[in-house]
């Protein structure tokens, strides 16, 4: 009797581990069955979502008191970030773009590019246009872009004012941890001229310039600008320039100097590399003696930040007037000099 009770709570124990296992089976198989089902329906409506179509601006590029080179980077930003990038061309005698600026995707959390109505703002080689368009998917919109080159100015020199009072003692804050910070960036800037700078010339002398840039720094810079502003008392000779720049002032004209602006775009410096830029400007005739001077300035155009700027300079001697000596005509008599009288 006792074997086959055993027996029999034996099996009953067997069955109740089958139902359990069965029951627990069933429920995960749902839970799976669930999963899945939920993955698939996410990935089926992320499929069926249509892609969001750019917004295209094109036109003419023009700026005012120079010249754009074709090939030039003109970049579209949206609150203050750059979403694209394309580069200028020659069509004829006028310099054109077409930019496609992309459009933000609803169904993820970063912002990919435009939304309608956002204002979308075009600079080229750190220079910003008051033109602006407004994004619209898929719109196709024609948009004549002007820019405008800063007249040249003398910088102004000034002084710090003596210390007065007596300073106050700031006690000095905890030590704390200070995360690595990216190192910033550096260039040598080297400036020589033919001839050499600080000599006196005249109207009339063409100079020469050679500018160096070495990135001194303890990284790599990327998009930078060069720029060379030009006296007012000089005129750039056209097509001089080597590396031919992405902007250029309007070439020789007659009268007195029309300066302008000078401007290289580099994409990328390695530590130790060296950019070189030469070219060469006409000396007008001034009204007094003056200073012929170039201001260069380096500047990393992804963070708008001026690295280094410098000033070179020659005196410029005005010309002395042109003494024009007339031949005296000679008179053999007295009577000659008068005029005669008419009786």
């Amino acid at each position: 009797m006792n074997t086959t009770q055993n027996n029999w709570r034996s099996q009953l124990n067997l069955i109740i581990i089958l139902l359990i296992l069965v029951a627990g089976f069933s429920i995960s198989s749902v839970g799976l069955g669930h999963y899945f089902t939920s993955q698939i329906a996410a990935a089926a409506s992320h499929a069926l979502a249509p892609p969001v179509l750019p917004a295209t601006f094109f036109g003419t590029v023009e700026l005012i008191g120079g010249e754009i080179a074709p090939g030039t980077e003109i970049t579209a930003w949206i609150n203050g970030v750059p979403y694209a990038t394309a580069s200028t061309r020659a069509n004829g005698t006028s310099i054109t773009y077409q930019v496609d600026v992309p459009g933000d995707d609803p169904t993820t959390a970063a912002i990919e590019g435009g939304r309608d109505g956002n204002t979308v703002d075009f600079r080229i080689i750190g220079l910003t246009t008051p033109t602006t368009g407004t994004w619209q998917e898929g719109s196709l919109t024609e948009l004549n872009l002007r820019f405008e080159l800063a007249l040249s100015t003398t910088p102004t020199m000034t002084t710090n004012p003596p210390l007065t009072g007596t300073p106050t003692v700031t006690p000095t804050p905890l030590a704390t941890n200070t995360p690595t910070a990216t190192p910033e960036p550096a260039v040598n800037l080297s400036v020589s001229a033919v001839p050499s700078l600080q000599s006196s010339i005249s109207p009339g002398d063409s100079i020469e310039y050679t500018i160096g840039v070495v990135n001194s720094g303890g990284r790599p810079l990327n998009n930078l600008t060069l720029q060379a502003d030009l006296s007012t008392h000089v005129t750039y000779v056209s097509n001089s320039a080597d590396p031919v720049p992405a902007i250029s002032p309007i070439g020789l004209t007659e009268g007195r100097g029309v300066g302008g602006l000078l401007s290289w775009q580099v994409d990328s410096l390695d530590i130790g590399a060296r950019f070189q830029a030469s070219f060469s400007v006409l000396v007008e005739k001034p009204s007094d003696a003056a200073l012929v001077e170039l201001s260069i300035t380096v500047i990393e155009s992804q963070s708008s930040i001026e690295i280094q700027s410098q000033v070179a300079s020659h005196a410029l001697v005005p010309q002395a007037l042109d003494v024009v000596e007339e031949p005296f005509e000679r008179f053999d008599t007295i009577e000659q000099v008068f005029f005669p009288i008419v009786r």
